[in-house]
């Protein structure tokens, strides 16, 4: 799952539409319903999980 973070979320959010399934993510008050808006905010979401992936990385090899 590591380096395709954004690629997994969309599968999950994909498979929860498909099956009737609403998310709703209570840190952030959001909810993921197959709708425009929270594709966007799903997009988002794996965007921002990658981006901080990669400073976790980063400073790793910094030591």
């Amino acid at each position: 799952m590591g380096a395709d973070i954004g690629a997994y979320v969309q599968a999950v959010a994909a498979s929860a539409e498909m099956k009737g399934v609403i998310l709703h993510v209570t840190k952030t008050v959001t909810i993921i319903d197959g709708s425009m808006q929270s594709q966007l905010l799903a997009s988002v979401f794996s965007m921002a999980s990658m981006i901080e992936l990669s400073f976790i990385r980063e400073r790793t090899k910094e030591g």
